[in-house]
């Protein structure tokens, strides 16, 4: 009888881990497209566009696109190019 009980939040319990499987996927998806699309600015050296297109919280911390740029160009000049990934990149791990 226990069990029968059980079953139907059983079911709802796969359904909703099911839902979130296919949202996180998508969610990494639009992730890699936005860290891909940074990097191509970032190499090309437009860190103005990276400002514009920035987080509110970016905005907060620094002041102007300005100020960002110059931050961003000192990282460019010590760093340089970011190397093309091919498929998922690893190498945050």
């Amino acid at each position: 009888m226990r069990t029968r009980a059980l079953r139907p939040l059983l079911c709802l319990s796969l359904t909703v881990l099911s839902l979130s499987a296919c949202n996180a996927a998508a969610g990494t998806e639009a992730a890699e497209q936005a860290v891909a699309r940074h990097h191509e600015l970032y190499n090309a050296q437009r860190f103005e566009v990276i400002y514009h297109v920035a987080d509110a919280e970016l905005k907060q911390a620094v002041p102007g696109a300005g100020q960002f740029a110059s931050v961003a160009q000192d990282f460019y000049r010590k760093l340089g190019r970011r190397p093309a990934a091919s498929g998922r990149d690893s190498t945050w791990r």
